[in-house]
């Protein structure tokens, strides 16, 4: 797996990954990862193996995963 093979160069563990997919051939990355988020417009059988499932991709499902479990740094007007 590409992943795999990227974070091992980088020094990045699996808990440090969240992967996201939307089909049968990404379930090896989902489980690999620390934290794998199916996108909610994937087949419906493949939900239970994800740690998440993710608005669609036309709702911007990623975005928002990453808005919820990504600190941001607002700038404050100085």
């Amino acid at each position: 797996m590409a992943l795999r093979r990227y974070c091992a160069a980088h020094q990045i563990t699996p808990a440090g990954v969240i992967a996201f997919g939307d089909s049968a051939a990404d379930i090896p990355m989902l489980r690999w990862s620390g934290r794998g988020v199916l996108m909610g417009n994937a087949d419906y059988r493949l939900h239970e193996l994800a740690d998440e499932i993710a608005p669609g991709c036309a709702q911007d499902g990623v975005a928002q995963v990453l808005e919820r479990v990504i600190p941001v740094r607002q700038e404050v007007d100085r």
